[in-house]
């Protein structure tokens, strides 16, 4: 049997794994734990991930950040509108890149019973990501499918190898949907590297359209400006694809009604 072409999935959070004072941020509480916790993954074929992750050194240069030795980070932008949607429009216009994202809301979640177990909301939410890098990468037919690495952005509360067990638990489990021999290498790759780079810069741009700020508000401008890009099968629906968020029912919340016609 051929070996398959690779593709790269690079894959960073935003938002965080507690569950302190969850939902009460919009209401002022500044030491709340995010209402939201954001997988994302910026996909590359491997045989064209170098020259595709130069969008960071285009970036870096049009951020005015070529000086730095830091990543390039979302967080970075600070409150810069500017440049974040020279960011966001950049990246929603790459042509070498697609980019998935599972997005989880806590709120629904308060009291169900083991997910404040270490890991659980972090693998739980990855499940819903890998599922989507999996038809992504078996979208084809034959020949033409790929076969996709996990490379998530190293974290220090992170067991790699757990993470590893229980991407092989899933891709074994046939209820988690994921095709056989469509994921590789499961792998944790720094923060300075390219492609981490760029997930982060997505997982920003959906934390600002999600996360609400301590007025209640939300931005959604990045991540309009991103969608072009995000994973969508063909006649498919972005919020099945592209953006997994559950539960749903959050869409029914004002402040996501754009997203109804996402």
């Amino acid at each position: 049997m051929n070996e398959l072409p690779q593709s790269n999935a690079y894959i960073d959070e935003g938002g965080d794994e507690g569950w302190r004072k969850v939902g009460q941020r919009a209401q002022g509480a500044k030491d709340a734990s995010s209402e939201w916790l954001i997988l994302a993954a910026a996909i590359s074929p491997a045989e064209t991930d170098v020259k595709n992750m130069l969008v960071i050194d285009e970036l870096r240069r049009t951020t005015k950040k070529s000086q730095s030795q830091k990543p390039l980070k979302w967080r970075g932008l600070e409150n810069d509108h500017y440049k974040k949607r020279l960011v966001a429009d950049t990246l929603g216009a790459h042509q070498g890149l697609l980019y998935s994202v599972a997005a989880l809301w806590k709120p629904a979640l308060v009291g169900a019973p083991g997910l404040r177990r270490k890991g659980y909301l972090y693998h739980l939410t990855g499940r819903y990501l890998i599922e989507r890098l999996s038809w992504l990468a078996w979208q084809e037919k034959g020949s033409y499918r790929r076969q996709v690495n996990l490379n998530f952005e190293s974290r220090k509360q992170t067991s790699y190898d757990d993470l590893e067990s229980y991407v092989r638990r899933i891709e074994a489990d046939p209820e988690a949907s994921i095709p056989a021999g469509s994921i590789g290498d499961v792998r944790p790759v720094k923060p300075s590297v390219k492609g981490a780079q760029v997930a982060d810069l997505v997982a920003g741009a959906v934390q600002d359209a999600l996360e609400p700020n301590h007025r209640g508000d939300v931005e959604p401008d990045y991540l309009h400006r991103l969608k072009r890009r995000l994973y969508c099968k063909p006649g498919g629906d972005r919020l099945s694809y592209g953006l997994k968020i559950f539960p749903s029912e959050v869409l029914d919340l004002p402040r996501y009604s754009w997203l109804r016609d996402f």
